[in-house]
């Protein structure tokens, strides 16, 4: 059993026993601070009764006042901290990064420095707007490895710790140990869960937000905070140890945990402690691989369903999905050479290359949900037409595992484009909206600045006098529905030159109102393209 705990956990407890070591040497020097204490005023039992007194309540003030003070600031810094996010937009309900479906709050806030974990029984993460994909997958991941293990509560009572002993340098020495500690403990199950290759972004995402840290680092967890240096050196020689290590590792762990937190205790008193620990990391380190696992095969499968990899899809799919695909077109069976995928339009994984395009290799799909405990999955997919025009298809797909085989076993897709050979007319609600367009715009595939396909568009359709109205431009290439009943797009605002103008798309089923801004990158006699797509006015 010792032999399967997690390698991320061994790692946390080794380098959280240092801090362990150094508060238990705080309340061990206390200890021995206060007899001595008491020891000279036993010797000085004789003195008169106002210097009895005076030398129990001066050195009580002198310890009290910097505890309050302390306090306070830490109350200060929580309400600054609420202040900050005031503004803050909600991103989703779910953990996405973990892809165990759990009640997390996720928030986007443009007047924060770094993310962070905000909160003690109820934690939220708290992220800046316009972050990358990539980039807030693994750092939504990190925040919610700090919330599983109920790390804002335990700095909480670290603070409270270093409140009451500030005068005590072994304090401040712990503090410092847990903080960095916890923060390098969810950073190695960040590479664990998501591999090596994101070692590179992961140390430049460390090293852009410790130059931007926190102002009040007692309050959040807070992604850029302790030893930012460490951290990335930690990052960057991140490697999975032996499980004779592990094993070596989860004995020394325990032994330094009851020689701290403990008297002196008969050894099977010892043992059980042991064991214990042991038995209660087992089961959310399993939980948490088999998590990985999952994420892999299905990125695998979108990689594929992006490739028209006939004899992975095939692999991958149930009889009953494959006759499914058959129905709707999409799979050909028939013959020597198998085929999967229609010509056009379909997802595509560069930056618009063909259309002369930076050719920048991006994912033509993203994971926008994963639910472990119902077996499903959300996956949006980046079409491009020939137009050349960029949609949005929602997949939702059912899998099992069996025998260690990966197997989808219901498939689903919805084409959100407002077109003759779509099969929707279009977005026609805000769940739809925020859905399509989870990722936002800037930087992603629907940035018709950087895609390739921006100028090609604007070189055909302004001859013909198309998209050269903000608010059709925006109905067309958000795919939102033509119908005027469904679907309102107003112009609401207009820079001072005319060439930025801001949107108001109203869903009139239910009332709900989302803000973009659209812009004119070639030119006032050029088409409109959007610029942003999940910015909520103020």
């Amino acid at each position: 059993m010792i032999l399967d705990i997690y390698n991320d956990s061994i790692k946390y407890s080794i380098k959280n026993s240092k801090s362990l070591l150094y508060f238990g040497l705080t309340l061990f020097s206390t200890f021995i601070i206060w007899m001595a204490y008491i020891l000279i005023l036993i010797h000085y039992q004789d003195a008169n009764l106002n210097l009895k007194f005076a030398s129990l309540i001066v050195p009580s003030l002198l310890t009290l006042i910097p505890i309050f003070l302390f306090l306070g600031y830490g109350m200060y810094s929580y309400i600054k901290c609420r202040s900050m996010v005031r503004t803050a937009v909600r991103l989703t309900v779910n953990e996405t990064s973990g892809n165990v479906r759990r009640t997390i709050k996720i928030w986007e806030c443009d007047c924060i420095p770094s993310p962070f974990v905000l909160g003690i029984f109820c934690p939220q993460i708290y992220i800046p707007f316009r972050m990358k994909e990539e980039e807030q997958q693994y750092i939504l991941a990190h925040e919610s490895w700090h919330i599983r293990r109920h790390d804002p509560l335990w700095k909480l009572i670290a603070f409270v710790l270093l409140a009451v002993y500030w005068w005590n340098p072994l304090a401040w020495i712990a503090f410092f140990y847990m903080t960095r500690d916890m923060e390098m403990s969810c950073d190695e199950a960040v590479l664990a869960q998501f591999g090596n290759q994101i070692k590179k972004g992961y140390s430049a995402s460390l090293l852009a937000f410790a130059m931007e840290r926190h102002p009040y680092s007692f309050a959040p967890v807070a992604f850029g905070e302790a030893d930012a240096g460490r951290r990335i050196k930690n990052v960057l020689n991140f490697k999975k140890p032996h499980t004779w290590v592990a094993a070596i590792a989860t004995v020394l762990v325990a032994l330094v945990a009851v020689s701290c937190l403990t008297n002196q205790k008969p050894s099977e008193t010892k043992t059980e402690h042991t064991t214990e620990k042991v038995d209660s990391t087992q089961q959310p380190v399993q939980e948490n691989a088999g998590a990985a696992i999952i994420e892999q095969n299905i990125r695998e499968w979108a990689q594929a369903f992006c490739d028209r990899d006939t004899e992975k899809i095939v692999q991958m799919t149930s009889k009953e999905v494959q006759s499914n695909l058959e129905k709707i077109h999409i799979l050909w069976m028939d013959g020597d050479t198998p085929s999967f995928g229609w010509s056009s339009p379909w997802p595509w994984g560069a930056f618009g290359s063909f259309f002369g395009g930076t050719g920048e290799e991006m994912d033509g799909y993203w994971l926008h949900e994963i639910n472990t405990e119902e077996q499903t999955a959300e996956i949006l997919y980046y079409v491009e037409s020939s137009d050349p025009h960029v949609s949005v298809w929602i997949e939702n797909i059912h899998y099992a595992q069996e025998n260690g085989q990966f197997q989808i076993t219901q498939e689903k897709i919805n084409q959100f484009a407002d077109g003759p050979d779509a099969k929707t007319d279009g977005i026609a609600s805000a769940d739809e909206f925020d859905t399509a367009y989870a990722q936002g715009i800037s930087d992603t595939q629907m940035d018709y600045c950087i895609n390739g396909m921006g100028e090609v568009l604007n070189k055909n359709m302004v001859p013909i006098g198309a998209l050269l109205e903000p608010t059709d431009a925006a109905r067309q290439l958000l795919n939102l529905s033509s119908d005027k009943k469904l679907v309102s797009v107003e112009k609401e605002s207009e820079s001072a030159d005319k060439t930025q103008v801001g949107i108001q798309i109203t869903f009139l089923k239910d009332g709900q109102k989302r803000y973009l801004s659209m812009i004119q990158p070639w030119g006032k006699d050029g088409i409109w393209v959007p610029a942003e797509a999940k910015e909520v006015k103020r």
